[in-house]
């Protein structure tokens, strides 16, 4: 039997659970407008600067094949569905076949198939989707490509008395055209769009750092504000190219008011060199944006301006990066390389050494050179720190997951080393080891099974 006491406090848990779904919906709304108002503005500023880039816009958003895929996606999640009512106030003059696909024979033909039909055979749209594509060609009579909300593309050849145009909204099983005894399908699915569409699920952007797009706004300071944090997605970007090549998992990437970090789900023994490539791809994506922004200015595409900004902001962030201090891309060139030649906790506990060291000798630098502190900097060097902080104390963990992995993955490579005594804390990255105890061999197997059986 319910009591009244537990009916009361049931009734305000419900009451404090609906605030708290208001709250956060309020809080989304309010994000996702300055989303967009952000985009606007962005938009707006790129017109703003000349006719050129007007120009260039317009034929970007109209003359241009725009993925109807990615405008779908993004849309639909956060505004709802692209085409409003059109489930209500459908356009019922649409010829529609509800009939299963006929043909008397079909064979493989490039990347799709050539159906043999019947003459005068109506051709329906196997997918909703919009036309991204309508050609006359030679071999093919009429082509019309659909691409759906998923990135899937699917191409339609040898079409008379076409039904539709370019840009079309259809629906699936709408008639397209007929086929003169012969049609085909050409299947080609956007990968690019696959790898941003699992990308875009990670990316995790802080709040704080839409209240500062806003306060950069409100103090005339959006444009550098934009170039920086451009510059910063640019950076993020090559790790994230150069992690899928490696088929790395990214578990997130975190963009904040201190700038951009990927976190992996992977194991600590990764190879050297694909860590070490993907350590300096941010920096080499960087270099790459800055030469082409370069030759763009040179051949009087880009405003001055923009480039004067571009030039600051990617020297600051391509030197802070350089810095040896956790986890800035510096730390990880040089903890691949103490890897190469000292054991693992070692080379950590060094990396440590090195980075406080920095952090000290970037400090006094700023007092013994009067340096101007700002309170942005003050923050990210606190951050810095925390991190820093953080990774020393977790070494002993990270040290005891290293020696697991090793235990339940065992290390395929050529390299052995011989270790005196039964000491786990010489174990290298990469190398298998053999332990010399008391004038005999053990595996390091053999070890780490003692230690974790």
């Amino acid at each position: 039997m319910i009591t009244k006491e537990s009916f009361n406090k049931l009734n305000k848990k419900n009451e404090d659970t609906k605030k708290n779904y208001l709250y956060k919906f309020l809080f989304t709304t309010a994000v996702k407008i300055l989303i967009v108002t952000i985009l606007f503005l962005s938009s707006l500023i790129y017109i703003k600067q000349s006719d050129k880039n007007k120009e260039k816009y317009k034929n970007f958003v109209y003359n241009n094949s725009l993925s109807f895929a990615k405008i779908y996606s993004i849309y639909n999640q956060y505004l709802g569905d692209v085409v409003p009512f059109k489930n209500i106030f459908k356009d019922n003059t649409k010829q529609v076949s509800t009939e299963k696909i006929t043909y008397e024979k079909i064979e493989k033909e490039g990347d799709g198939y050539l159906l043999t039909v019947s003459s005068e055979y109506p051709v329906s749209s196997v997918q909703s989707g919009i036309i991204i594509k309508s050609v006359s060609s030679d071999k093919y009579n009429n082509l019309i490509t659909i691409q759906d909300k998923n990135g899937l593309n699917i191409t339609y050849g040898y079409l008379d008395n076409l039904n539709v145009k370019l840009y079309d909204y259809v629906e699936k099983g709408e008639i397209l055209g007929t086929a003169n005894k012969n049609y085909t399908w050409f299947f080609k699915r956007i990968m690019s769009f696959y790898l941003m569409k699992n990308i875009y699920k990670k990316i995790d952007v802080s709040p704080y750092l839409l209240v500062v797009f806003f306060i950069a706004f409100t103090a005339g300071l959006f444009k550098d504000m934009l170039t920086f944090f451009s510059i910063i997605v640019v950076h993020e970007m090559g790790h994230v190219i150069t992690s899928s090549l490696y088929k790395w998992k990214i578990k997130k990437i975190s963009f904040g008011i201190c700038g951009g970090f990927i976190t992996y789900d992977e194991m600590i023994d990764k190879p050297l060199k694909e860590e070490f490539l993907i350590s300096i791809s941010g920096l080499l994506m960087q270099t790459l944006f800055y030469l082409i922004c370069f030759f763009l200015y040179k051949k009087n595409i880009l405003d001055e301006g923009v480039m004067v900004l571009i030039q600051k902001y990617h020297f600051s962030v391509f030197l802070f990066n350089l810095l040896p201090i956790i986890p800035l891309d510096g730390s990880k060139i040089i903890s691949v390389f103490l890897n190469v030649f000292i054991p693992y906790k070692k080379a950590s506990k060094i990396l440590c050494y090195v980075s406080f060291f920095m952090v000290l000798i970037v400090t006094l630098s700023c007092f013994i050179y009067d340096f101007k502190i700002e309170y942005s900097y003050v923050m990210i060097f606190a951050f810095l720190i925390k991190k820093l902080i953080a990774y020393w104390k977790d070494i002993p963990h990270l040290f005891n997951r290293f020696l697991f992995e090793r235990y339940a993955c065992p290390v395929k490579s050529k390299k052995t080393k011989i270790i005196n005594g039964n000491n786990l804390e010489k174990i290298k990255r990469r190398v298998r080891h053999v332990f010399l105890i008391k004038g005999k061999y053990y595996n390091e197997s053999y070890l780490l099974s003692k230690k974790f059986d």
